[in-house]
């Protein structure tokens, strides 16, 4: 029986406990360096966490959990000086907003704000379970206006299916079944496939990570409409669950000719 302890407490990640901070910093910075994201000892986050190998984004993302658990995060503080001037940042928010009562610096905020900026990920079921599972999506507030409405007719607003409109000419969006009705004069004039468009905006989420979007990004032609989310929910990848009981908000227009 104690054999048998012995093995399990030798396994990774309890090993690292056993090692000096300066080893396991050593460890972090050549998994770094492995990943290609410390050159010539900066920093240089990945475009796409796509763009590592799923063991060693979990490996450098548990080190640097670890290690923001010794001397408050000093050591990550040296290795991430930019990413962890923005953790906190967020970290203060998170203390004035949700956390007044907890002990600061907060490890996981911390831990998740370098992680993200870097782009690696845990890839463990805690994560999966704890991300949203939903993303809103949004126009950078600068790139909104104006919006170019030559040669249509009729702007009709964007309403969501759990909300009933006092309009009589408007468009309905159902999320989960990704269609939208065209309502005219409060009747269906016309159904419009989304498909397309959500499997879109979920590829541009998934290689750039960027809830703000521009414009042209959220601007879609199908038949005579041109349809222009503000904002609109996709999918979160890094949640696997399913879920079709759930309040979402889609908000702006669309153009018919």
């Amino acid at each position: 029986m104690l054999t048998i302890f012995t093995i399990f407490i030798s396994i990774w990640p309890w090993s690292i406990y056993n090692l000096p901070e300066q080893r396991q910093l050593a460890r972090l910075e050549a998994n770094l360096i492995r990943a290609n994201i410390l050159q010539d000892w900066k920093i240089v986050p990945l475009k796409s966490s796509n763009d590592i190998d799923k063991n060693l984004s979990k490996e450098i993302y548990e080190w640097i959990d670890y290690l923001c658990g010794l001397n408050n995060c000093g050591s990550i503080k040296y290795l991430f000086p930019e990413q962890y001037k923005i953790a906190e940042t967020e970290n203060e928010k998170t203390r004035l907003i949700e956390f007044s009562w907890r002990s600061f610096p907060n490890k996981f905020v911390i831990v998740s704000s370098i992680s993200k900026s870097i782009r690696v990920k845990s890839h463990s079921d805690f994560q999966n379970n704890y991300f949203p599972k939903y993303i809103n999506l949004r126009i950078n507030d600068g790139d909104i206006y104006p919006v170019d409405i030559r040669g249509y007719s009729k702007i009709l607003k964007i309403s969501e299916s759990n909300n009933s409109s006092t309009l009589d000419n408007y468009a309905k969006i159902y999320i989960n079944e990704k269609k939208i009705e065209v309502y005219e004069n409060g009747k269906v004039t016309d159904n419009l496939d989304l498909k397309d468009i959500f499997q879109k905006l979920e590829i541009s989420y998934k290689n750039s990570e960027q809830k703000n979007l521009s414009k042209k990004d959220m601007m879609f032609d199908i038949n005579n409409y041109k349809i222009i989310f503000k904002e609109i929910p996709i999918k979160n990848p890094e949640n696997i669950t399913e879920d079709k009981d759930w309040y979402y908000s889609v908000e702006w227009f669309i153009l018919v000719k």
